[in-house]
């Protein structure tokens, strides 16, 4: 497509090739997904908070 629309289709091709990829991809798990959750949220800290206090951002949704 890219060398008959003479380089117009790029952007088409390149986002179908991202899909492509993203389709492609899958997860493999190794026990269970609500584990490995409950874990991450141990580690949770509040840098991420205060920085946004520091720098004067609204991340509210």
């Amino acid at each position: 497509g890219i060398v008959v629309t003479l380089g117009l289709y790029t952007p088409f091709a390149k986002v179908r090739a991202l899909k492509y990829r993203l389709e492609s991809m899958y997860l493999d798990v190794n026990g269970s997904l609500d584990d490995f959750v409950a874990g991450e949220h141990a580690n949770v800290g509040a840098a991420g908070e205060g920085m946004a206090d520091f720098m004067d951002f609204d991340l509210s949704l």
